[in-house]
């Protein structure tokens, strides 16, 4: 839970025999409440003992981040472990069965990835090959169907017979053609044109097929043919114009049909090959998401967290400084949870006898402690909004404290609706109450259940001030009897105030009949702001004062807290008493109010 002021720490001497260092340290890490200091930070991270772990845990989670990348492309579903401690159990499971010790364990793994990934690195390789071989093919074919038609139209064959006029009728022609994105094509004629100085002619022809998603052509592409007189300088000029726009240029033979059915037999050759070669894939992946003994995680969601894991374990080890046979560090550990932890080290030490450790409290010592903050499913989120601008020194009073109420508070003053505040609280409550459901069923509100009672606060709050301000989605209710009456004269109406009467609750629903409604409610939700302001800053200012007074600092007192309390009583606390006192004044004549803004400015 969140406290007044962070827990108090001891800085605590360990000493761990090297044989029992990983093991020692596993065990501490699973309490989270330990702060090692870094005695090794003169040492480069290259000459440090544990690097070359850390660099093998790195480089294995780099690897199965490539096999994860793989089962999304192929389809394979992972099943996830729900919570860390649930990876704890299947871990300490597995080490018991297979009894082999943690630096053993992790070569083993290691191994097992760097195989399994190798060959899946060359399979997927080889996959992709044979898809792009299957690409090309496919684009091949297309061009060639479409040349044959083009070539065949007496349209075309006349054009080509009028440019071959204009060239002269000795100039033989060849051709270019390819694949090129829809969108290119209006820039490549003009480019094709421009570089033949007009000694060539573009065709597109748009191709939509249908059929396997493999043998399609890719779509907003269509198929060019580049018509040019014969000449070697014109043939390399326009090629290399091909070559920037076209991953692929073909050549057409003399023989269309008799290629196009060599074509169509390669590309189902190819496509057996590649619909093997998946299947192949397919099973194999299916190997790494296979559950670990007794558990329903995936082999590579357990060993993912079991290297990331032993990083941050090998990290922490890096801290420690080896002298001789003993492993020496440094570490801040709370009062409260010192006897937790000692308790926890003299048991390892009865369960494995010869076991050295020694865990002592430093007394002396002129260190600044660092700040632990204790935190719940409650306070948690509210801990974060504070830490997101500050994290508080070593026993100051935690701001957190008071955000629990004051952050969903003024979203409330600022949001006020009754009926959008109930909504908030009912997506609250059903959060609150179907937590697990929710999560097991992966729903979009999962990453919103972190902030569920803030959720909650925010739509109470919300109900509460829009109540007050007497607004349901943009509506005034009556739900009392209005202290105000309507008198009919001379056309017109008129309301009258009655006397002595004080609507029970919020603003009188009566006040949306006035023209100057949206004046007034202006006015009174900016003096509410001013108040709430002014007592926002005078809780940090108090708190302030406490902190000088904890850790007696009297200048902060005689030079910061007084005269900012000061001034900010002088000119703004002044303002909530002029704001309050004309509140309580019932003036005959309103037009006789002062103005608050005049008196402060009069003032100086």
């Amino acid at each position: 839970m969140i406290t007044g002021r962070s827990e108090e720490m001891a800085l605590y001497s360990l000493f761990i025999s090297k044989d029992d260092g990983l093991e020692v340290m596993n065990e501490l890490g699973k309490y989270s409440v330990l702060h090692f200091l870094d005695l090794n930070k003169d040492q480069p991270l290259i000459n440090r003992k544990y690097e070359a772990a850390i660099k093998v845990c790195n480089d294995s989670v780099k690897k199965l981040t490539f096999i994860e990348e793989e089962l999304k492309r192929f389809a394979v579903p992972v099943k996830k472990s729900a919570c860390f401690e649930d990876f704890i159990e299947i871990l300490s499971s597995i080490q018991d069965s297979q009894k082999k010790a943690g630096s053993a364990l992790i070569e083993a793994h290691a191994a097992e990835i760097a195989d399994r990934e190798a060959f899946i690195r060359d399979q997927s390789k080889k996959f992709q090959e044979l898809q792009d071989r299957l690409r090309k093919l496919v684009e091949y074919k297309h061009v060639l169907i479409k040349t044959h038609e083009v070539v065949s139209r007496n349209m075309e064959a006349q054009e080509l017979a009028n440019k071959e006029a204009l060239l002269g009728s000795d100039m033989k022609f060849a051709n270019i053609t390819g694949v090129i994105d829809s969108m290119d094509s209006e820039h490549f004629k003009r480019l094709i044109f421009r570089m033949s100085r007009g000694n060539a002619f573009v065709m597109f022809e748009d191709v939509s097929s249908t059929g396997n998603n493999e043998l399609r052509l890719a779509p907003n592409r269509c198929i060019f043919i580049v018509v040019y007189r014969e000449g070697e300088e014109l043939r390399n000029r326009l090629s290399r114009v091909c070559e920037i726009y076209s991953q692929r240029s073909f050549a057409v033979p003399s023989n269309l049909r008799q290629r196009q059915a060599e074509v169509e037999q390669e590309i189902a050759q190819t496509s057996h090959l590649v619909s093997v070669t998946r299947k192949g894939l397919t099973k194999l992946l299916a190997l790494v998401v296979q559950p670990v003994k007794n558990s329903n995680v995936s082999l590579i969601e357990f060993q993912k967290w079991y290297f990331l894991k032993q990083k941050l374990l090998y990290q922490m080890m890096d801290r420690l400084k080896l002298e001789n046979s003993l492993l020496h560090g440094i570490c801040w550990c709370p009062l409260d949870q010192s006897p937790a932890v000692q308790t926890q080290l003299a048991e390892l030490q009865k369960n494995k006898h010869g076991m050295a450790v020694k865990f002592v409290e430093i007394p002396n010592h002129n260190l600044v402690p660092p700040t632990y903050l204790k935190t719940n499913e409650f306070t948690g989120v509210f801990q974060e909004i504070v830490s997101t601008y500050g994290v508080p020194r070593y026993r100051e009073i935690n701001p957190a404290f008071f955000t629990m109420i004051t952050f969903p508070f003024l979203f409330g003053v600022m949001f006020g609706d009754v009926c959008h505040g109930l909504i908030l609280v009912l997506l609250a409550l059903y959060m609150c109450m179907s937590k697990e459901k929710l999560i097991k069923k992966k729903s979009i509100l999962v990453p919103l259940l972190k902030a569920r009672h803030m959720v909650l606060l925010m739509g109470i709050f919300s109900t509460f001030c829009g109540a007050i301000y007497n607004d349901i989605s943009g509506l005034n209710i009556n739900l009392f009897s209005s202290c105000y009456s309507e008198v009919i004269a001379e056309k017109d109406i008129k309301m009258y105030k009655k006397s002595n009467c004080v609507y029970p609750f919020g603003i009188d629903h009566y006040w949306k009949y006035s023209v100057n409604e949206i004046q007034f409610e202006n006015s009174l939700k900016m003096k509410l702001s001013v108040i709430l302001g002014v007592i926002h800053m005078s809780i940090g200012l108090i708190i302030k004062l406490f902190n000088a007074l904890e850790f007696k600092n009297k200048h902060d007192v005689y030079f910061e807290f007084i005269p900012q309390f000061a001034f900010l009583l002088a000119l703004f606390g002044f303002m909530d008493v002029l704001i309050v006192a004309k509140w309580l004044t019932n003036y005959e004549d309103t037009r006789a109010a002062p103005y608050i803004i005049t008196a402060i400015i009069n003032m100086f």
